[in-house]
């Protein structure tokens, strides 16, 4: 068992200087080499077509804020003009205003106030 086990710590320290020496060309012979790029094929593709996802939700993500922001403009600009048509109503219908308005057909407001008549059935 020790021969084996002198063996392996000797593949080891082998392994070990070779990786140190060319890390770099080792690096590239292993992960870079044709062999290696046709075996990690599938994997490439679901890579690449997660970063094709990735781009197109980031594209739909962008117009959709875009098209939120005008839609948030057009809302302020309609709310702007209900308050200021709704301002314009109550200035019209203040009782001051229906005065005048009713005085050029010849209206005039009431003197006293409003009464009931009751009639009694017999």
């Amino acid at each position: 068992m020790n021969e084996k086990e002198d063996i392996q710590k000797g593949t080891i320290a082998e392994n070990d200087a070779l990786a140190k020496q060319g890390g770099w060309r080792q690096f590239a012979d292993r992960y870079l080499s044709y062999k290696a790029i046709v075996h990690n094929m599938p994997y490439l593709m679901f890579i690449t077509f997660l970063c094709i996802l990735y781009i197109a939700n980031n594209n739909h993500a962008i117009s959709l804020t875009r098209s939120l922001n005008e839609e948030t403009k057009v809302l302020k600009e309609l709310k702007w003009r209900y308050m200021d048509l709704q301002s314009r109503l109550m200035y019209q219908t203040s009782e001051s205003q229906l005065i005048l308005k009713t005085e050029a057909i010849g209206l005039k407001p009431l003197e006293k106030p409003a009464f009931e008549i009751k009639v009694k059935v017999q």
